[in-house]
């Protein structure tokens, strides 16, 4: 375990990282296993500088780890180990970059991996284990990107853990609420920070971070809220700032991280009903909030979501419904303002495309039953922009008529269970009770 290495290669540094996971061959010990991966951690971190430049890289090197026997043989007990000893505890920007990395590529290539970190650290005695409340690893997550730990690099690491553990955790009204006060102005400092990260870090920024803190600390009774106002300004202002970078990885990743927030946001959206009925406060979606909040300053953000929806490698998670009507709903409450109040306004882009999509959603389908919230929903859209933007004729009388949509095709004949109808709309399936009409 004391062995020095000296490598004078890319190649030689493999073969030498080979040799450390080599020990772990046959090793039955847990607590032999898990001085292995520190020894394993320790060379990474050592040596990243030279050959861990790149995202590819740090991927080559981790998954030299997830193929091998010790890892196989000992992830139970590695992955807790990795996130007690380092990922919780260190404040060190060269040792996250690889304990974050090693949790982001396992959570990815075994999807029981990330819900047993969050179950890891969440907060002892709390009720809600397993959900966003109490969760100190994202807690830590969140504050290291709020004040750029670490440079791009590592924060390109942090986000995307962020994004995954987003993924596979669904939180409830605790975790969603958000604090205010100087909260508010973290973002500016932070972004400052940012600027000037390679000569040294700002002191004021430090300030701001501990009294952010304390605040926070004493607004939310202890524990931090997951998706804050602030933190949601803050991630559209690090969108802006790379407006003029030659690689936007990296505020691809922030932007799908958003629409991960938007989608936690829209899930307890799909209760609202539910809760206005029995005189419960209902939660707005924050993300939603905020754009509106800085519209016209946020161009990149709009520009590289537009490139993303275009994109058919990125469709899937930014449209998909989740079999939830409600986000069906959500996306055509989006639509309107979209509609009328951006640059699509002036353009003639898909124009007739989404006319066509909106009427079928009101027409009268032998196979699919539209919720009246739905209908309630495009007509809307039809009135402002169809009617009032475009000067198209709404029609609304004659809806009962059959409308063929390209793509969508009659498939419960032949796959179907009784009862259910698949429909292919774009690409994407969803189920459809014909029984069931939600409101």
């Amino acid at each position: 375990m004391d062995d020095v290495y000296h490598h004078e290669n890319l190649s030689h540094f493999h073969a030498e990282l080979d040799d450390v996971l080599a020990q772990g061959d046959t090793v039955s010990d847990p607590y032999v296993a898990n001085n292995i991966l520190s020894a394993f951690v320790g060379f990474l971190v050592a040596f990243q500088d030279d050959y861990l430049q790149t995202p590819t890289d740090l991927a080559t090197a981790i998954y030299k780890l997830l193929d091998s026997p010790l890892y196989l043989a000992h992830h139970d007990t590695i992955i807790p180990h990795l996130v007690r000893t380092r990922a919780l505890i260190s404040s060190n920007p060269r040792d996250l970059y690889i304990a974050y990395g090693i949790l982001l590529y396992a959570g990815r290539d075994n999807v029981h991996v990330l819900p047993q970190v969050i179950i890891e650290t969440a907060s002892t005695g709390t009720a809600n284990k397993g959900r966003g409340k109490g969760n100190k690893l994202f807690a830590k997550l969140k504050h290291e990107v709020e004040s750029f730990l670490g440079g791009q690099k590592m924060q390109t690491v942090a986000i995307e853990l962020m994004f995954e553990l987003c993924r596979v955790s669904r939180w409830g009204n605790v975790d969603l609420e958000g604090s205010k006060g100087c909260l508010a102005y973290l973002p500016i400092f932070c972004l400052i920070r940012r600027v000037l990260w390679r000569r040294s870090p700002l002191d004021l920024c430090k300030i701001v971070d501990h009294r952010c803190e304390e605040e926070e600390t004493e607004t939310t009774g202890g524990h931090t809220n997951i998706i804050s106002s602030h933190f949601i300004h803050h991630l559209l202002l690090l969108v802006e700032s790379t407006h003029y970078d030659a690689d936007e990885s990296f505020n691809y990743n922030i932007i799908k991280l958003l629409l991960a927030f938007s989608e936690q946001f829209m899930m307890m959206q799909a209760g609202a009903d539910h809760a206005e009925q029995h005189g419960e406060p209902t939660m707005p979606n924050r993300v939603l909030d905020e754009l509106a909040n800085n519209m016209g300053n946020i161009k990149t953000f709009g520009q590289n979501l537009i490139f993303m929806l275009n994109r058919a490698g990125e469709r899937g998670f930014l449209l998909k419904l989740d079999q939830i009507i409600v986000l069906r709903n959500t996306y055509l409450r989006v639509l309107t303002p979209l509609l009328v109040n951006t640059q699509i306004r002036h353009t003639l882009y898909k124009r007739d495309a989404i006319h066509r999509a909106l009427r079928s959603l009101i027409a009268t389908h032998r196979f699919v039953t539209v919720n009246a919230t739905t209908q309630r929903l495009v007509r809307r859209v039809l009135v402002e922009w169809w009617g009032g933007v475009c000067g198209g004729a709404i029609g609304l009388e004659d809806e009962e008529e059959q409308v063929t949509v390209t793509g969508m095709e009659e498939k419960g004949k032949i796959e179907g269970t009784p009862g259910m109808t698949s429909v292919a709309m774009g690409g994407v399936e969803e189920e459809v009770d014909r029984g069931v009409v939600c409101a």
